[in-house]
C-alpha cells in the first residue's frame, strides 16, 4: 500500500471513509519528483551524473 496512489493507497482508503478529504504529496516529495524530471532533460545533469558514476 502506497501513500498517495489512486486505488489502494492510504489516501484512497481514507477517502472512502471521508469523501471530502483531499490528499497532496508533501512539498519535499514533489520537489524530488520535479528534480528527477529535470535531470532527465538537462544535458548538464546527464554529464554530471556520468562524471559521478566514474568516481
Amino acid at each position: 500500500m502506497t501513500g498517495t496512489g489512486k486505488i489502494n493507497s492510504v489516501a484512497a482508503q481514507l477517502k472512502k471513509e471521508n469523501l471530502f478529504m483531499t490528499s497532496v504529496h508533501c512539498i519535499a516529495h514533489r520537489l524530488h519528483l520535479a528534480g528527477q524530471d529535470v535531470a532527465k532533460e538537462v544535458v548538464y545533469f546527464k554529464e554530471y551524473e556520468a562524471i559521478c558514476k566514474q568516481l
